[in-house]
């Protein structure tokens, strides 16, 4: 196997993500744009879900409108003896996910190596994508 040279590859994926952004974003814009306008046009009536148009030859036009649903939990906290008032299912609509804080599990690690093993026997560690970033010298001020 032939050395390769480390320096090299870098500048290689370096100009590569240039290229890849420089080209990317533009395209992306263009083309969220164009299928709002496409929704817009074909769809003005849409319903939340899954919304189906025959089109010609047999093809089908499918447009999923999803709405992003966000618990402003200070108002949550302020209406909440109401709702429950009111007999509004509030466990059943309202779920709680369980959300790892990575800080306070490295402290666990360091504090309490034995409960931190049991906890990890509940969870899924596995390596994420690699983040680089080339950083250039600050110049001298």
């Amino acid at each position: 196997m032939e050395p390769v040279d480390k320096f090299e590859k870098l500048k290689q994926w370096y100009e590569k993500k240039a290229q890849v952004e420089a080209k990317a974003k533009p395209l992306i814009e263009a083309e969220m744009d164009l299928r709002k306008e496409v929704v817009a046009l074909f769809f003005p009536e849409s319903k939340e879900g899954t919304n189906t148009l025959a089109l010609q030859n047999g093809w089908k036009l499918k447009y999923i409108k999803k709405l992003d649903y966000q618990i402003q939990r200070d108002i949550l906290d302020e209406v909440k003896d109401e709702l429950f008032a009111l007999n509004a299912p509030l466990d059943e609509i309202i779920k709680y996910k369980p959300f790892l804080s990575t800080s306070a599990y490295k402290t666990l690690r360091q504090l309490n190596p034995q409960g931190c093993d049991l906890l990890d026997t509940a969870l899924v560690i596995k390596l994420s994508s690699p983040t680089l970033e080339l950083v250039q010298k600050k110049a001298p001020k």
